[in-house]
């Protein structure tokens, strides 16, 4: 297979995975706001009374409980979760749909967006040191490369 045809062929992988990222994040922003907050708070200590009862011991056990036990579903943080998830699930899904129909105006606007994506994730590695952001960093940075090597390709064969 000829580079520009590998290219392609990621760009068109990568832009599925943005789609379905983009609608399990509308799908939870939805879900997140029927949800009451006091539902979330208790089925949070539920987790954690069964992983501690479970192991005590593991590493797993005592991480993800006392990450969970500092996490207050607040209706503040209900807001912001929604608000979120809705808000950049749409943005995402939008841009990958022009992206998939070609439109040129698309790529750049689809390049910003990620690169605001990855300064968020870098932000938020900033706070909590989560390698779930630098995961997501680098996936941005790939998906920006690869749609600027889109771009370029379908730039200059319509020429």
């Amino acid at each position: 297979m000829k580079k520009q045809e590998f290219l392609h062929e990621s760009f068109l992988v990568t832009l599925a995975i943005k789609a379905i990222d983009a609608i399990v994040e509308i799908a939870i922003g939805i879900v997140f706001f029927f949800v009451n907050p006091n539902y979330v708070n208790n089925f949070i200590n539920s987790i954690i009374q069964v992983d501690v009862s479970d192991d005590p011991v593991t590493l797993a056990s005592g991480y993800f409980s006392q990450l969970l036990s500092h996490l207050n579903f607040s209706a503040n943080l209900k807001f912001f979760v929604v608000f979120y998830l809705l808000s950049h699930g749409i943005a995402k899904l939008l841009v990958v749909i022009f992206l998939w129909m070609k439109k040129l105006w698309a790529y750049p606007v689809g390049i910003v967006l990620f690169f605001f994506f990855i300064v968020y994730q870098i932000y938020r590695y900033s706070i909590g040191h989560s390698m779930w952001m630098i995961v997501l960093t680098i996936f941005d940075l790939i998906i920006i490369y690869l749609t600027w090597v889109e771009y370029n390709r379908i730039k200059y064969s319509s020429n």
